[in-house]
């Protein structure tokens, strides 16, 4: 059929061809090129080769028919369209990009940073110890946490570890999360959208070290690659693992050969020990919540190497929850000054967090945005800053900013909730019901979308639908501690206090840590308070306190007493409030005794001390805005200023500060009441019917609001109403303690009416 000349023009075909894709090849690795070049290359040599063969044959024939003439350009535009069809939302172009910025003291910063379509992202999980050595248990930790830092190092690459999902480890009996199947691995990646995952195994005999890598596919739980390492230096073992991923992940060659990877020594410890103590410091904290262990831990392992700088940026976290705040301070100074051993992009919010603490939330904001213009692929920074504006209550803001990381990165469907909750905080609940129901779509068989609609509801004031939407989420997930108090606070406020206490009952029952029962008996204390059962209130509360102190950083816990003690004064124990207050105030260090002022506040303001409240108000607000001051609210800053107002007789000062409020928090019905009642108090009746019945349609149990009312139609002359709302109110109260000043005050205006 073919002659010699045809062979050997298709001969030339191939060797050309072949030279042709190693020179694409050298062009794709000199100038950063996209390596989907080389596959158009290919695909393209391979799909003409149609159109070689007819040419070798028709010229080993001297004469071409019409058939032949006609079959090459098919051939050619058939291979077009085929590429465009493979090709065509791939990127072919450079895999870089430059980007240049200002810095947060006004410096120029240029970077070429790799494009998102080029970046591999992947979970690293815990390694096997299959030795037999329990000794070498933190290496199941260590090893990974250590390929973990190591990979960081490369812009092209998005890895993470699993500690986020260490209650779902517990849940299906993997208390510390080794020897977890591969259905559960892939799970997680899975939820994390995570395209690829890591783990491994080792033996150690002699000294020597022997380690298997399994790289999977996430989506099949296809074994890509499997490697095997042996040597006696685990750093130096690590370092070779990390280079092999790299290849595995097909990171670009000239990337692996020219980027700047430093050995995991460098960037970590050369003190083996050192690194042992931190993982079981770490683990301490993770797994089992003991964060004075974790302290404890980590101090060894920098007083073993005083360089090891990733300890400090954990230390810094838990000085802050201790309430270290002189070791905090000096530990964010060591990070700084090792801000060298981090990857760049971990340097910038390291820096936040720095400027954060020295109280320049300018700098800190430039710092972010910084970020998020040099990697404008990288959903991190948008994350970063997102939470920044939210704290901010800046929600539109953090609806931009989760719209963003979507448009980069349409798998971190999670944002579709933090939307909806930012509509929601905003107010705008057709929106947020939107993106709740949105996102259930996406996930039938998760809890969250379900309970956010149901708070939804719950917040517009239709529990019907509110509880048909916990029912829900219970139906999942049975023994769900958060969905059961959400389900009996909804019982609550449609009135069914019984059925609340029962629900309440059945949550202590399934709680599995001090932080679950924290919130069951906090949602105890918030009931019996409203109920005016002040002693029972102040029992439950104090039972809150005995879990925090089991599981709750210090700082928190001390912050939380601080927030509450109005509980003991409306139960008759004015001194003994003082008293925490004393102690605390032993404890607390500067910065964190800015704090002190908010029990202060809540003191005097349940004593009607407008005058003492404001100072100590005051004296809150300096300290807020000159220092770093966690584990508070300052949302609600108007709604506190108003009631300093309104126990000066300032009405009209106190409704314009509480209308202010509403626009902040436009979910809390509760500040419609404080406006009705300062209205009231001004005399204002028609206007405060208006926001009690507001109040009273979202939390039509609610007792003070039924109160006020009362009074309201007093005024206005309507005495059956006044009767019926008082009534309601006393009836909620009817086990009220005799301290409840209200109680009392409503029965005395009640037996005034009826005779």
């Amino acid at each position: 059929m073919f002659n010699k000349s045809a062979l050997r023009i298709i001969g030339i075909y191939l060797v050309g061809g072949y030279g042709v894709i190693e020179f694409v090849d050298f062009i794709v690795n000199h100038y950063m090129l996209s390596r989907n070049l080389i596959d158009v290359s290919i695909i393209t040599l391979l799909s003409m080769i149609p159109s070689v063969v007819i040419v070798a044959y028709f010229e080993s024939r001297s004469k071409w028919s019409r058939l032949g003439k006609i079959s090459i350009p098919a051939n050619f535009i058939v291979t077009l369209v085929f590429l465009f069809a493979l090709f065509n939302d791939k990127e072919l172009g450079a895999t870089t990009t430059t980007i240049t910025v200002e810095d947060e003291d006004g410096q120029r910063i240029e970077r070429i940073i790799p494009k998102s379509e080029f970046r591999k992202e992947a979970m690293i999980f815990f390694f096997h110890n299959k030795s037999g050595d329990e000794k070498l248990d933190w290496l199941q930790y260590g090893m990974a946490a250590m390929l973990d830092l190591d990979l960081s190092q490369d812009m092209f690459l998005d890895i993470t570890m699993p500690y986020g999902y260490t209650s779902e480890m517990k849940e299906a009996g993997f208390e510390k999360g080794i020897g977890m199947p591969l259905t559960l691995q892939r799970k997680f990646a899975d939820d994390d959208h995570y395209e690829y995952f890591v783990t491994g195994e080792f033996v150690e005999e002699n000294g020597e070290f022997e380690v298997h890598t399994f790289l999977y596919e996430t989506k099949r739980t296809k074994l890509l690659a499997k490697n095997s390492f042996k040597g006696r230096d685990i750093f130096e073992l690590v370092d070779e693992i990390s280079v092999q991923v790299k290849r595995d992940l097909e990171v670009p060659v000239w990337h692996i050969d020219e980027m700047t990877d430093l050995p995991v020594v460098e960037i970590t410890t050369t003190s083996l020990y050192a690194f042992e103590l931190a993982m079981v410091g770490f683990n301490a904290m993770i797994f089992d919540d003991d964060y004075q262990k974790c302290i404890d831990q980590f101090e060894k392992a920098v007083e073993e190497d005083p360089a090891f700088a990733y300890v400090y940026g954990h230390l810094s976290e838990l000085y802050l929850m201790a309430n270290m705040s002189e070791k905090r301070e000096k530990t964010q100074e060591l990070m700084m000054k090792y801000l060298y051993k981090f990857p760049e992009t971990e340097q910038y919010p390291i820096k936040a967090q720095y400027h954060e603490l020295k109280g320049n939330s300018k700098k800190q904001l430039t710092v972010l945005r910084m970020w998020a213009d040099l990697y404008p692929d990288d959903t991190d920074p948008l994350d970063y800053l997102a939470d920044y504006y939210w704290r901010k209550s800046q929600y539109d803001n953090v609806i931009k900013m989760y719209k963003q990381i979507l448009e980069i990165d349409p798998g971190e469907r999670w944002c579709i909730l933090w939307i909806g909750r930012s509509y929601r905080e905003m107010g705008q609940y057709e929106e947020a019901l939107k993106y709740f129901k949105q996102y259930a779509k996406f996930f039938p068989d998760e809890t969250h979308s379900f309970t956010f609609i149901g708070d939804l509801y719950k917040i517009q004031g239709d529990l019907a639908n509110a509880k048909s939407w916990y029912e829900k989420a219970l139906a999942i997930k049975s023994e769900s501690t958060s969905i059961l108090v959400g389900l009996a606070n909804i019982e609550s406020i449609s009135g069914d206090f019984e059925e609340a206490f029962k629900i309440y009952d059945e949550a202590l029952a399934v709680c599995k840590t001090p932080r679950e029962k924290g919130k069951v008996f906090s949602k105890l204390t918030s009931l019996y308070k409203l109920r005016g059962e002040m002693n029972k209130s102040l029992e439950n509360l104090q039972l809150k306190f005995d879990q925090m102190e089991i599981g709750a950083p210090r700082l928190q816990l001390l912050a939380y007493t601080l927030s509450h003690l109005d509980i003991y004064v409306q139960a008759g124990k004015k001194d003994e409030a003082f008293k925490i207050i004393e102690n605390i105030a032993e404890e607390l260090q500067p910065p964190y005794d800015g704090l002190i002022p908010i029990g202060y506040f809540g003191i005097y303001l349940n004593l009607e001390d407008g005058e003492k409240a404001g100072i100590a108000l005051k004296a809150f607000e300096k300290a807020y805005n000159t220092g770093e001051m966690p584990f508070v609210d300052v949302e609600e800053m108007n709604s506190l200023n108003a009631y300093v107002d309104e126990l000066k007789g300032e009405y009209a000062e106190a409704i314009s500060k509480l209308k202010e409020q509403v626009k902040i928090l436009p979910t809390d019905a509760t500040f419609k009441y404080d406006i009705g009642r300062c209205c009231r108090l001004n005399k204002e009746y028609d206007e405060a019917e208006e926001y009690l019945k507001k109040c009273l349609a979202i939390l039509p149990f609610y007792p003070s609001a039924h109160y006020e009312i009362a009074l309201v139609y007093s005024e206005l002359g309507d005495q059956d109403k006044a009767v019926e709302h008082m009534n309601i109110a006393l009836d909620i109260w009817k086990d009220a303690d005799l301290i409840f000043e209200d109680a009392q005050l409503a029965k005395a205006k009640l037996e005034e009416w009826v005779n």
